[in-house]
């Protein structure tokens, strides 16, 4: 499928960006540690992805001369810099009340804020860009990429968590370069 590289960067971002509100939502839920993880780091990577693409296609844009007031204002309230996931607390412990029925416990938690404001400001950025191409049937385009996934096979295989886990060990490789070199 041949697309204009700016109808792609926007529906990257689109799609990104949903990616990013299930993750949100898969967060909010009953996980382990490990799990929980997975979802900050899925989330520290995509996050910059989504604003990079827009940026892509806001670029062009401006390049043919459309002017996007709605994005640029919304653009301008996030910050350089902006993470997915701040406030990363991690803490491990002894679990009293197991204590009380004379079982040594082990107990690890990991608490996180995710940017919940990001998510509807990348939506609306979203947005905007794609009322700024009302000559693009965006509902043609989605459903299109629809048809090519699903003659490709599932995103939800097996191979999207080993993809989601190894995004995660190079994060992490990242961060503890960062700590310790």
């Amino acid at each position: 499928m041949n697309v204009d590289p700016t109808v792609r960067s926007i529906r990257i971002a689109t799609t990104l960006n949903e990616r990013f509100g299930a993750i949100l939502k898969e967060a909010a839920s009953g996980h382990t540690v490990a799990e929980f993880e997975l979802r900050i780091g899925e989330a520290q990577q995509i996050y910059p992805e989504i604003w990079r693409h827009l940026d892509q296609a806001r670029a062009a844009l401006a390049q043919r001369g459309i002017v996007v007031p709605p994005y640029d204002s919304l653009r301008a309230t996030e910050r350089p810099g902006q993470l997915a996931v701040d406030n990363i607390e991690h803490s491990e412990g002894i679990n009293p009340l197991g204590l009380v029925f004379g079982r040594l416990q082990y107990v690890e938690t990991k608490t996180a804020t995710f940017n919940h404001e990001g998510h509807n400001k990348a939506r609306q950025a979203c947005d905007a860009l794609m009322e700024a191409m009302p000559e693009v049937d965006w509902r043609a385009v989605a459903q299109a990429e629809d048809a090519e996934i699903a003659a490709m096979g599932s995103l939800r295989s097996a191979k999207w968590r080993q993809v989601a886990v190894i995004a995660a060990v190079i994060i992490a490789a990242y961060l503890a370069f960062r700590l310790f070199g």
